[in-house]
């Protein structure tokens, strides 16, 4: 489902009609932020320009 941009941000398109959660975690620090609101359709995220980061992402609703 994701499509490598840059170093620091990735770009998504879900299933049409779903709406997604999006949580990042540092691996690293062992931190976790769940980013506002949802997501849906095609949309990018940035990361922080740090290394050992993942995202999480979650579909929420029927």
């Amino acid at each position: 489902m994701g499509t490598y941009l840059n170093e620091w941000s990735r770009e998504f398109e879900g299933e049409a009609g779903a709406r997604y959660k999006v949580n990042v975690v540092d691996t690293w620090d062992m931190t976790e932020e769940e980013l506002p609101g949802t997501f849906e359709g095609k949309f990018r995220i940035d990361l922080p320009s740090k290394q050992y980061m993942l995202l999480r992402l979650t579909k929420v609703g029927a």
